[in-house]
């Protein structure tokens, strides 16, 4: 559980200002950066670029940011694990 998200985190959701988060505005441009290459990758060759975002967002940056989800039932953030976190990947690419 994350009380209050900060900067390198990517926000689902249309809730809070996701849209305006810094970590979804780079999550973003992170993705339009490489969407020709997703579009010519093979499907072996499309997870890896996926998977590779995913790590940058969640390991590379000096504060590891993560994939969450506000909670409805009691306003905390919470990790929305790593199967998620691909669907949104695939969605945005």
């Amino acid at each position: 559980m994350v009380f209050e998200p900060h900067s390198n985190d990517v926000l689902f959701g249309h809730r809070r200002g996701t849209n305006h988060n810094p970590g979804n505005v780079r999550f973003r441009k992170m993705v339009e950066d490489r969407k020709q290459q997703y579009i010519i990758e093979t499907r072996c060759g499309k997870l890896k670029l996926a998977h590779e975002i995913i790590d940058w967002v969640c390991y590379q940056q000096d504060l590891p940011g993560g994939f969450l989800k506000c909670d409805d039932d009691d306003g905390a953030w919470r990790d929305v694990g790593d199967k998620k976190a691909r669907e949104k990947m695939n969605q945005t690419l």
